[in-house]
């Protein structure tokens, strides 16, 4: 065996490159960024590109920094560090495992306070909006670490390319991205400070640490991808998604074994004594992932398994490759692919592939007029058009549209209102007054202002019931209709992505109907079942 590991650096630069050059690609390429998205979303997901931006300019930084130590003499970096806690070896590891831990545990504090300040609960999902704009937070997925952005990003709103927000004081809003600019009057400044500073250690320590993994590992191709997927989950479930989001538990532990292992023998031996320690805690999560969620394990549990698998085949094939036999690792290898395959070609068939199929000729695009509060069906204009074309000839963007609604398959007329998808929307409101004070806080606290009882705009909605919730201050329970039966419903018959799509509009357009009542910052919390509206509403006892 030579002492010396192969040192890829010509592939390597020329892997930093291409993750470059396609995030550059997606910037100007809407085609491009559907299908660099549509790949890499089931392990790396995101409701925008961010994610896909994020992972791709991640691993283009790792490549070239991999690339230029691989590229010194081979002298020049010690094949395996002897100093076990220098900053530029072992310990950068151990550095970066704290900052991740501090960061994920000040964010689900964060998250905590917030909830328990605007009297939230912790079982139902809540878009905060101020003015345009909205984020989204729940106990399984929190965008409360995300104020780390915005608060990064203050020192840059000099720079040309940022646009305020519309919030007084507050941080700026990077392009279309959700920075958690919304959420900044309700995160404590030391706490939001604090998520920032350890979010950009932990980027620091990752690639400190890389060339110490790739001596230690030597070189192995399967060792610095998992490495390097793993490190760049975890990073980013800090911003989004928090302590208790499905990629964080895997990403996690694969994460701290290959940090805590000197080499690929140590890493095997440390799996074999902690591994079943690992994989009940692994199954305890996804029980209380299953109890906490109103939708059971629902679609993240299939996110969750795949990067599960990624994470375990990996390992088989690679560190196990000595330890188990070639049988085990293609059945290894068939499990993994037909999951994830699986997986992609439900994506093409009804999820984001969605957006690069012609619609058929009986479709329905339904266009809301931001002005008159109006909707306009615009089927004729766009018969046989992509849903990608017509998003951005109104210029939506498909991935967060906000006016315009597909309907692949309308119902016919003459049985409509027999068969039509469900119509009805409703959801507690929380109005949100005094700067981000929250108002049960206030001796003298006014109730919900009047514009809750105000009628929304005809041409879209109609209000069907409001009930104010003796339970909580400022907040009410609402039922909502769409006001035409040519108007694509909320939910659509088939849980595909313009159906999600449709859901978001609807949601935009209910926050547009609200502000124009007269108010600017709340929280909307849609109620799937009676179970979430009693949360609001207490039962009436029986006589």
């Amino acid at each position: 065996m030579n002492d010396i590991a192969p040192r890829p650096a010509a592939t390597l630069w020329a892997i930093g490159g291409s993750c470059l050059a396609l995030a550059l690609g997606i910037r100007v390429s809407d085609h491009l960024r559907i299908v660099a998205k549509g790949f890499i979303d089931p392990l790396f997901h995101s409701t925008s590109d961010g994610a896909t931006l994020f992972l791709l300019c991640g691993s283009a930084t790792m490549a070239c920094v991999l690339a230029s130590v691989a590229s010194r003499a081979p002298g020049a970096l010690p094949l395996r560090q002897t100093r076990r806690w220098s900053l530029d070896g072992y310990g950068a590891g151990f550095l970066l495992l704290g900052a991740l831990a501090f960061a994920h545990g000040i964010g689900f504090i964060a998250l905590l306070e917030y909830q328990d300040m605007l009297d939230l609960p912790w079982q139902l999902s809540g878009y905060h909006w101020s003015g345009e704009v909205n984020t989204y937070n729940t106990l399984l997925h929190s965008h409360v670490g995300k104020t780390a952005l915005s608060t990064l990003a203050q020192p840059l709103q000099w720079l040309g390319g940022l646009r305020g927000t519309g919030i007084p004081n507050a941080p700026v809003n990077v392009g279309a991205y959700d920075t958690g600019a919304v959420l900044i009057p309700h995160v404590a400044t030391v706490e939001r400070w604090a998520i920032a500073l350890l979010f950009s250690l932990g980027c620091v320590f990752a690639l400190v640490a890389l060339p110490s993994i790739a001596d230690r590992y030597r070189w192995h191709p399967v060792a610095l991808a998992l490495y390097g997927f793993a490190a760049m989950n975890c990073l980013k479930t800090v911003v989004d998604g928090g302590l208790l989001t499905y990629r964080l538990p895997p990403s996690a532990l694969v994460l701290t074994l290959l940090v805590t292992a000197r080499d690929r023998e140590d890493l095997v031996l440390l799996a074999r004594r902690y591994g079943l320690a690992a994989l009940c805690a692994l199954v305890a999560y996804v029980a209380a992932w299953a109890a906490i969620s109103q939708d059971g394990l629902g679609a993240a549990f299939s996110g969750f398994l795949g990067v599960s698998l990624l994470y375990a085949f990996g390992l088989l094939c690679w560190a196990f490759r000595n330890e188990v036999r070639a049988a085990v690792r293609w059945t290894a290898l068939a499990v993994t692919a037909g999951y994830l395959g699986l997986g992609y070609l439900q994506d093409a068939s009804s999820g984001i592939g969605l957006l690069l199929r012609a619609l058929p000729d009986d479709a329905r695009v339904v266009v809301i007029d931001p002005v008159e509060r109006g909707a306009h069906d615009a089927s004729a204009a766009v018969r046989g058009q992509t849903p990608l074309a017509i998003y951005r000839r109104f210029g939506d963007d498909p991935m967060k549209p906000k006016r315009v609604l597909i309907d692949p398959r309308p119902v016919p007329l003459q049985t409509r209102g027999a068969t039509a998808p469900e119509r009805d929307f409703a959801f507690a409101l929380r109005v949100i007054e005094g700067g981000g004070e929250p108002a049960r806080d206030r001796p003298d606290a006014p109730g919900p202002p009047a514009a809750l009882d105000a009628k929304p705009t005809p041409s879209i909605y109609q209000l069907w019931g409001a009930t104010r919730s003796a339970n909580r201050i400022n907040t009410a329970v609402f039922v909502f209709r769409t006001a035409s039966s040519e108007i694509p419903g909320f939910y659509a018959a088939d849980s595909n992505q313009l159906g999600h799509n449709n859901f978001y509009v609807h949601l935009h357009q209910v926050a547009a109907t609200l502000r124009a009542q007269g108010l600017e910052e709340f929280v909307l919390m849609p109620l799937h079942t009676t179970r979430d509206r009693d949360l609001f509403i207490a039962a009436r006892s029986r006589p």
